[in-house]
């Protein structure tokens, strides 16, 4: 039996995400809600009736149809932007001539009117003068603000030390280097047994003798110009060696930019209330970190962040890399290598008693890489819509108050035994 079809009112009135958590038809109107933002909802959000309220007001916007009057005037909701008033009032206006200057007062002096807010609620960059700008407009509409509650704080950063690919990197820095200086030596060598040589004939001549003799200096500059020529094949055939090493250390600081940018998102999006781990390292003969454990309310997640350039596809768990001949299948699996370490994380747990569940997730963190994904087998996460995936973690189920602790508490000693660790290595 189908399910009967959502209103267009039915669907303005279904909330949007945790971190907005407001009326998609509010949010639609004060520009908020994107055809992009609508799209991603009606193909990843987690709650249905988001999934097919998004969908509905997605196929409502494309058809561009005239909004819904009633003849009835109804006193406005009060507003929820996610802003209090004096944080509106403190935001800097970002245009000509008044650029700079906090909004609030601008308001207060008529410098700015309801028509410049209301273009900055469609047209404004930053999402701070968007929503302060829908709260001062409100405010001088005489609607009502509904204040946000006080903050929990700002996001928990825990780290474990250095991170898997930072240790790579400096351990292959070290290799060149080495490679580097035993190369050196060896051309010295080379060129210093091959100068003795020229010198130190049968007959034992002495420097001034081989210098002020023709045939000497003739030897002498073959057996340089001969040295000069094995080194020169010598740092040819090395050559494919050090840059293969340039690849890998370009590589692992891809990824170290790449995590620092998601840590940077997740910053901006989650308070105090959750806690991500970073390099989190398992007990045992266990290889690779876990790039980063996000805990929070909604429950724990197993990040594998991936900076890849070029082009990818995930389609179901197999994952495809696409070269001059096509796409071909690519050798590390970030979908396996998230099950693998949420089902790590997970045992972790259970040897201490504590039975939680560990969602893994793919982040994807290059700006410039290009990524397909078609019924993913794990949830991937683009970095350019961090606050979309997070909200989306918020299902009405939430942790209880002493697992959520518990887990906290014990990956908390787990980084700082790992620091430990690491610091008495050096």
């Amino acid at each position: 039996m189908s399910a009967t079809p959502m209103t267009i009112e039915e669907a303005r009135a279904v909330l949007w995400l945790r971190n907005n958590h407001r009326p998609l038809g509010e949010l639609l109107d004060e520009g908020f809600l994107t055809r992009a933002r609508l799209e991603w909802a009606a193909e990843n959000a987690y709650d249905v009736q988001l999934k097919r309220a998004a969908a509905v007001l997605l196929e409502h916007v494309s058809q561009e149809a005239p909004a819904t009057e009633t003849d009835v005037e109804t006193a406005p909701p009060a507003l929820d932007a996610g802003m209090s008033i004096e944080e509106a009032r403190s935001v800097a206006w970002p245009l000509p001539p008044h650029k700079g200057k906090p909004m609030g007062s601008l308001v207060d002096a008529e410098q700015i009117n309801l028509n410049n807010l209301g273009y900055a609620v469609e047209n404004a960059w930053d999402e701070r003068v968007r929503r302060a700008a829908a709260v001062l407009a409100a405010v001088r509409l005489n609607q009502a603000v509904r204040e946000p509650p006080a903050p929990a704080g700002p996001l928990n950063v825990v780290s474990g030390g250095r991170s898997y690919a930072r240790r790579r990197e400096s351990f292959l820095n070290l290799i060149e280097g080495f490679l580097l200086g035993v190369l050196m030596m060896l051309c010295v060598g080379i060129l210093v047994s091959s100068i003795r040589r020229a010198m130190l004939t049968q007959t034992e001549l002495s420097l001034i003798e081989v210098i002020t003799n023709p045939i000497g200096v003739t030897v002498l500059t073959l057996m340089v110009a001969v040295s000069a020529g094995a080194m020169w094949v010598f740092l040819k055939l090395l050559d494919r060696g050090f840059k293969r090493l340039e690849v890998k250390i370009d590589n692992y600081q891809r990824g170290q930019e790449g995590e620092e940018r998601v840590v940077e998102g997740l910053r901006r999006h989650l308070d105090g209330e959750w806690t991500v781990f970073r390099n989190v390292v398992m007990p045992g003969r266990s290889g690779g970190d876990i790039d980063m454990v996000l805990v929070g309310p909604p429950g724990v997640f197993a990040l594998e962040v991936k900076c890849y350039s070029g082009a990818y596809r995930n389609v179901g768990d197999r994952w495809e890399f696409r070269d001059k001949d096509g796409w071909k299948a690519f050798g590390k699996n970030p979908s396996e290598q998230a099950n693998r370490n949420a089902r790590r994380l997970g045992n972790f747990f259970k040897a201490d008693g504590i039975h939680q569940w560990v969602n893994p997730a793919v982040v994807w963190a290059e700006p410039g890489g290009s990524l397909l994904v078609e019924n993913p087998l794990v949830a991937i996460w683009r970095l350019e819509r961090i606050g979309e995936e997070v909200g989306n973690l918020w299902t009405g189920r939430e942790m209880e108050s002493e697992t959520l602790q518990r887990v906290t508490d014990k990956l908390t000693l787990l980084c700082q035994r790992q620091r430990e660790k690491q610091a008495s290595r050096e």
